[in-house]
């Protein structure tokens, strides 16, 4: 539980098979599960959340035949029923039209998969290590109707607070790591917790997604 909170998903971008295990149990203990994935991309995901399908897609196009894959899971939880995925871009230099491809692709294969499980596109969560500060953002998110916790009009600043432990800045260089959510779906929350020297070069993320527009109530 990175955010002093307990969300429904967590989901992890770069583990090594030796230590997914030991993960494994640890989440367990804390009332997680692992509901899909492979390859370092996981999800893992609360008691409370229905899991309905759940599965990997390949990210085109490929740099060196090096595979890409995106974890992805179809899931209910409290009344709603949407899609979310993990995904971790190619990381090379000089490869910045192939990452955006390859998000283009992500939202493409995870709009199909709402399509056939009849799933409002409005439900979609995309947690990506982007590898881009800027260009997968603004050259395929936004133009697919995406937004992050970082520049969502709808975000409110002032909750950040209820991320315990949490700094408001922004940790130089964690840009490349994104929740995404549709626009006018609002991101009530966010926070970022910076990384311990030496032991990581990523910053845990998180958001609290709101109700969408069309959505009645509670």
């Amino acid at each position: 539980d990175l955010a002093g909170t307990r969300p429904h998903f967590q989901g992890i971008l770069e583990l090594p098979a030796k230590h997914r295990p030991a993960f494994d149990r640890e989440l367990k203990k804390r009332g997680y599960r692992r509901a899909a994935g492979s390859r370092g991309r996981y999800l893992y995901v609360s008691d409370a959340v229905t899991i309905i399908a759940g599965g990997t897609f390949d990210l085109r196009p490929r740099l060196n035949n090096d595979s890409k894959e995106a974890a992805y899971l179809v899931f209910e939880v409290a009344g709603i029923r949407g899609i979310i995925t993990a995904a971790h871009l190619e990381h090379e230099k000089g490869f910045d039209t192939g990452r955006v491809r390859q998000f283009q692709s992500l939202i493409a294969q995870a709009d199909a998969i709402a399509a056939r499980h009849n799933i409002d596109a409005m439900n979609i969560v995309h947690m990506a290590d982007t590898n881009s500060e800027t260009w997968v953002t603004d050259r395929a998110a936004r133009p697919a109707g995406f937004e992050t916790f970082r520049t969502a009009p709808q975000f409110n600043a002032r909750e950040r607070s209820t991320f315990v432990g949490w700094g408001d800045d922004w940790p130089a260089g964690v840009g490349i790591d994104q929740i995404y959510v549709r626009t006018g779906r609002p991101i009530i929350a966010g926070g970022i917790r910076r990384p311990k020297p030496g032991i990581m070069d990523h910053a845990a993320i998180a958001a609290t997604v709101g109700h969408a527009e069309n959505e009645a109530r509670a």
